[in-house]
């Protein structure tokens, strides 16, 4: 399981760093169209958009596999050690039933807009609402993972 962690996240991270990379030069390349010759990219806009929604779901993936999401451990400083596991499992529980909503109404979500196309450059916005289901695949996996390790950790 922790292999394909490492997968998914090393994934994550090539994808966010080549939408990064798109990002950049789409902006880029229309303002510097826009100064100099007062036109631009129509479609820039859009595949700039799809590119950050990426970013942003792909980086949520990112940001939990690295712990790097703020966490409040009031709670936790008072509870004796012993409690420590318990309480991991039940707030990666509740994680993952979130998650788990949240992934059920991007994919019926996605599925009720699929036949739905960008202005500019006709592509389907089911691209930047694959990211959504994309996140929280990733996001799922993360906190069941964490659940199985907190659960193993209290057994002891």
């Amino acid at each position: 399981m922790r292999k394909m962690l490492d997968t998914v996240s090393t994934w994550a991270n090539h994808v966010v760093v080549a939408a990064f990379i798109l990002m950049f030069f789409l902006v880029f390349s229309n303002v510097v169209l826009r100064f100099l010759f007062s036109t631009g990219l129509t479609f820039s806009d859009e595949i700039a958009r799809y590119a950050f929604v990426w970013c942003t779901f792909l980086g949520a993936v990112i940001a939990m596999q690295r712990n790097a999401h703020i966490g409040i451990a009031g709670i936790r400083t008072y509870l004796p050690e012993a409690v420590h596991p318990w309480l991991d499992a039940v707030v990666n529980l509740v994680k993952l039933v979130v998650t788990l909503i949240v992934l059920t109404g991007s994919i019926e979500f996605l599925i009720a807009n699929l036949g739905t196309r960008a202005p500019f450059t006709g592509a389907p916005i089911a691209i930047a609402q694959a990211s959504i289901v994309t996140g929280a695949a990733g996001l799922i996996l993360i906190f069941a993972h964490r659940l199985w390790n907190a659960v193993r950790r209290g057994r002891r």
